[in-house]
Parts: C-alpha cells; sequence; structure tokens
C-alpha cells in the first residue's frame, strides 16, 4: 500500500519539517557571498549582527542538552555575526538537502571562525564535528540524529528517544521504561528506523516494525527527551500487548546480531 493511500486511513500526518542551523561566526562574511553559496543547494539564508557583547552562548546547566561546553560557549560569546540557514522548499531527496546545510553550515564556521547549532538535534559541533566517527558515509544518521537517553520515573528504567529526524518531516522514535541491559539494543533499533525514514519511507501510527515474528507497533506519544516544547514522536510497543517492548527488542537483537 502506497503513502497515500495508507495516510487516507487516519487524520494523523507527519509533523512540518524543521531543518535550521545557526552559525556564529567571529569573522565578517558578504552576504552576497552567503546567499550565492546558499542559493546554490536550495537553501535559505539571512545574516545578522551582534553587538561589541557577542552572542548569548547557552546556560551551563543546559549544556548536556544542548551538546555545548566550555570552548562552545565562548565561540559563541566571541561570535560578532549570525548566520541562518534553513530549506527553502523540501525536495523528495530530504537526506540530501540536509546533509548539503550541514556541510555548509560546517565550512560557513571553519571559512569565518565559528561554530553552529543544529536546532533540529540539539547540538552544537566545531567545524567539521557534525561528522560521528561510528559513521561509514556522510549520509549515515548518526551524523544527523542523535539517541537522548533518559531516568524514567520507574527505578532503574530508561527511555531512549531519538533527536533530529524532524529535519525530515519525520516525528521521533522512542522506546519508554527499558532495563539497562536493552539501551544500546533500543539505540541500534531506533537509528536503524531513523536512517529508513531520512531516507524517504514513512512510519505511521498502527505500523509494525522489528523483527518479523515479534514486531512492534508504533503509536503516537510526544518525546520523552524533556524540553519546553515536546516533540511529535511514535513510540514502539508490543504489537500484540501494546505494552513493554522488552520481547520485541530482544527478537530484532537476535536477529541482527546486536546481542
Amino acid at each position: 500500500m502506497d503513502v497515500e493511500a495508507r495516510l487516507s486511513r487516519t487524520e494523523w500526518r507527519p509533523p512540518p519539517p524543521m531543518c535550521q542551523f545557526q552559525v556564529f561566526l567571529m569573522g565578517e562574511p558578504e552576504r552576497s557571498d552567503i546567499a550565492a553559496r546558499a542559493a546554490e543547494f536550495g537553501l535559505w539564508s539571512d545574516i545578522g549582527g551582534f553587538g561589541p557583547d557577542g552572542g548569548c552562548p547557552p546556560p551551563p546547566e543546559i549544556w548536556p542538552m544542548v551538546g555545548a561546553g566550555p570552548s562552545i560557549a565562548d565561540a559563541v560569546a566571541r561570535a560578532r555575526h549570525l548566520v541562518m540557514l534553513d530549506i527553502a522548499e523540501p525536495g523528495a531527496d530530504r537526506l540530501a538537502q540536509v546533509l548539503a546545510a550541514t556541510r555548509l553550515a560546517s565550512d560557513l564556521a571553519a571559512d569565518f571562525d565559528g561554530v553552529v547549532f543544529d536546532v533540529g538535534a540539539l547540538r552544537h559541533f566545531h567545524p567539521g564535528g557534525w561528522r560521528s566517527p561510528l559513521a561509514k558515509t556522510d549520509t549515515s544518521i548518526v551524523n544527523h540524529v542523535g539517541v537522548r537517553i533518559s531516568a524514567a520515573r520507574t527505578t532503574g528504567r530508561f527511555h531512549a528517544a531519538t533527536v533530529g529526524l524532524g529535519k525530515f518531516g519525520r516525528p521521533e522514535f522512542q522506546v519508554r521504561r527499558l532495563r539497562p541491559k536493552l539501551i544500546t539494543v533500543a539505540a541500534e533499533l531506533l537509528l536503524d528506523l531513523g536512517q529508513y525514514v531520512a531516507e524517504g519511507a514513512l512510519v505511521i501510527p498502527g505500523d509494525t516494525v522489528g523483527d518479523p515474528d515479534l514486531q512492534l507497533r508504533a503509536v503516537e506519544d510526544t518525546s520523552a527527551v524533556p524540553l519546553p516544547l515536546p516533540l511529535p514522536a511514535l513510540r514502539l510497543v508490543d504489537a500484540e500487548t501494546h505494552r513493554s517492548a522488552t520481547r520485541g527488542l530482544r527478537a530484532w537483537a537476535r536477529t541482527n546480531g546486536v546481542i
């Protein structure tokens, strides 16, 4: 069944794409040069300036949430210019567009002594810092999406959730109330699904994923990542019981050699 036919069965729609990069620069770029470089990749751009006090760095208490640290905070504070990048018109190959925007943001930071805030993935990075040592290619999802682990209210349990799939116009994936030994398995599965949808596929509420013999079902939720504005998400649960994802995670891990 094609995507349109499946979506006709439900009022649910994927979230609008949100792919914005804020590039904090010490050097002064030419507005026309920035516009031309952005337009080459179908990107929208804008440039503004800071006063003599520079940019406003994230406070230390939220550094872990936004991938920041002392060097990032110092670079933002020293910045005199801010370039905003976004995708002007979402196209069929969303992954290629996100990659182009990421590369340009990183290149601008390298050319003008700056750092980047990837808003969709809630991370800051220095030039080139968007590339993960685990990635085989630049299109690998680990370069563009993270997995956040947070403690559940239940003692000894954890939530795992992606952050960054909104850049591709897709809801985040998550698994709640994990035992510690299944955190790595859950993260692997979430990234695997992230790669799948970033390349153009769509998972909607009610779809099943994972091991064919012990499937997981996607149900509509909001992200377990603690943010002021909750991100739309799909939570993975047991396809039969709609409860714990443990059985499905273990089956998927055995099939894929994760454990």
